[in-house]
């Protein structure tokens, strides 16, 4: 019997001998319906209209979107590199980017453009 702090099934030796291998309860599984923190923020830009090539947003939109940006959002240019982070891989499925320059942290925006870009911007301007 699994006690409730090992989500494993346990296995008696008969199960082990021939190859079973512990599986997680479904207790701890996750409901295929929910969504992942940047998930909203690529159906917004997903439901934009197709002839809508750019788009710019305020930290205070993306931050409603995704229900709070961590403080390195609000200060850390690379947070919103286009590459592989989790928060990059939501825009980009998306298929939208960063703008190049499209980060202003004095007017607290970010320009997104239709298109998938990879990488950081330092990379694609050799500088890395």
């Amino acid at each position: 019997m699994a006690s409730a702090l090992m989500p494993w099934r346990e296995l008696d030796i008969a199960d082990a001998a021939q190859g079973a291998r512990p599986q997680l309860s479904g207790r701890l599984r996750a409901p295929a319906s929910r969504m992942a923190k940047y998930d909203p923020l690529a159906q917004f830009l997903d439901e934009l209209p197709a002839k809508q090539l750019v788009v710019t947003l305020s930290f205070a939109k993306v931050a409603r979107l995704v229900d709070g940006l961590p403080p390195s959002a609000y200060r850390i240019r690379q947070w919103r590199a286009n590459d592989s982070k989790v928060e990059a891989r939501a825009w980009r499925s998306a298929s939208w980017h960063v703008d190049a320059d499209g980060v202003d942290f004095n007017a607290q925006t970010v320009r997104f453009a239709r298109g998938r870009v990879g990488g950081t911007r330092a990379r694609r301007l050799g500088l890395e």
